[in-house]
Parts: C-alpha cells; sequence; structure tokens
C-alpha cells in the first residue's frame, strides 16, 4: 500500500516555481513523500512529530525539542538550545524503550510513539540510504554510515506490522537497538 501524504514536510512545499515540483508531485503520489524531505530528514521528522505530539502536556519536553528542531533557524549555535533538545530528545526515546513496561495516559503513549515513529521514518530512511552521499565525518568512512542506516531501518522494521506490545522478545530487543541507534544519529539525517 503506498502512503497516503497528509502534508508535505520538505522544501518542496516552500519552492513553487521550482522546475522539480512535477518530479517532486510525481514523488508523493507513488510513496506518500518527495526528495526534499530527504535533505534534512532530522527537520522533515521533527516537523512531523510536532504535529504528532501537538501540546500535549505528557511529552512537553520532547514536544518542545521537535519544536526547536524545526526552526529555520536551527544552524544558529546556541548551547541552552542544544542542551534543551537533547534533554527532549532523551526524554521521547527514554519514553518509547520503556513502553512495553508501562503505558502513559492522554496523548499518544510510548509504545504509540514508536509505531507513529517507524510508520514515518522507515520509508523515509529507505529512500534517505540509497540517495546520500555524506557521512557524519566521525564515522570515518561511508560504508559505516550506510551500515548505520541499515542498522536503524532492520532495527525499526518490525513496526512496521506489530506495536510494542505485540512484539516478540528478540523483535522488541531489535527495535529497542535501532532506536538506540537513531537517538545517536537522528541530527546526522542530512544529506
Amino acid at each position: 500500500m503506498i502512503p497516503v501524504a497528509t502534508k508535505n514536510y520538505g522544501a518542496s512545499a516552500t519552492m513553487p516555481d521550482d522546475d522539480r515540483q512535477a518530479d517532486w508531485a510525481a514523488q508523493r503520489a507513488s510513496r506518500g513523500f518527495d526528495d526534499t524531505e530527504l535533505w534534512s530528514l532530522d527537520h522533515s521528522f521533527a516537523q512531523y512529530m510536532v504535529d504528532e505530539l501537538g501540546s500535549s502536556t505528557n511529552h512537553a519536553k520532547a514536544y518542545r525539542a521537535f519544536r526547536l528542531m524545526a526552526q529555520d533557524d536551527f544552524c544558529v549555535p546556541s548551547t541552552e538550545k542544544e542542551a534543551e533538545i537533547e534533554e527532549g530528545l532523551d526524554a521521547f526515546f527514554a519514553e518509547i524503550r520503556a513502553a512495553h513496561h508501562s503505558r502513559a495516559s492522554g496523548g499518544p503513549s510510548g509504545c504509540s510513539l514508536g509505531r507513529i515513529a517507524a510508520e514515518f521514518l522507515l520509508p523515509r530512511m529507505r529512500a534517505f540510504k540509497e540517495m546520500t552521499h555524506g557521512f557524519p565525518g566521525h564515522l570515518g568512512n561511508f560504508d559505516r554510515w550506510v551500515a548505520i542506516l541499515e542498522e536503524i531501518i532492520d532495527g525499526l522494521s518490525p513496526l512496521e506490522i506489530a506495536d510494542f506490545d505485540d512484539l516478540s522478545e528478540a523483535d522488541a530487543a531489535r527495535v529497542e537497538a535501532g532506536f538506540r541507534l537513531l537517538r545517536l544519529y537522528l541530527r546526522h539525517l542530512w544529506d
């Protein structure tokens, strides 16, 4: 089934006169998103999570972190902003990791947060892996980066068919490993 994009999280939405609009429209029709969402996948994911979390008080730190990441001026260095983003991302991923132990009330639970994140990220991560040209410098080489992307994709893939509560122990461990890597490399998902 082809996912239907309800909102465009890429730059094509802000570039109406670009000659590539027809190509991007075809991409959105065939796979639910266009390549512009992959240029800064971290930013696109942040915008998506802001929409998903809303202003839920149960996820205030995560919401604030994603909102800061989604701002256009994110490239302007700010130690205070960086600390707030890191704290919020830690809270978000900690809730996902704890999802199979307990559920939050009001707003998405950690269990559904993981599924929401995976449903958005998996198709885009697969496309990102195929189009990426660069890699985080500290990794030393492109092949290591591709291997990490594959580990994240493989780790999150059980959530395409089941929520945490329905996963085997092996798949739950695989998902947790995928989210651990995603947490480490989320802010490197741009090309």
